[in-house]
């Protein structure tokens, strides 16, 4: 069995209004490619999509070895 994760942006503290989230303008938004857009999401999108990479566990083997 593989583990497939799925990256994801959240901004969990909704702005002021109704559908509009906090400080959009200065942190930007993430597209649905999962780009970063405008503002800091775009600014610092190589960091915050952080690098792809493979973990291999062996079940086998005991924790802490």
């Amino acid at each position: 069995m593989t583990l497939e994760p799925t990256p994801l942006r959240v901004y969990p503290q909704a702005g002021g209004a109704p559908h509009t989230s906090l400080a959009a303008q200065l942190l930007g938004f993430v597209n649905n490619a999962g780009k970063g857009q405008y503002g800091l999401e775009q600014q610092y999108d190589s960091v915050l999509a952080g690098k792809p990479e493979l973990l291999e566990v062996d079940p086998n083997r005991p924790a802490g070895r």
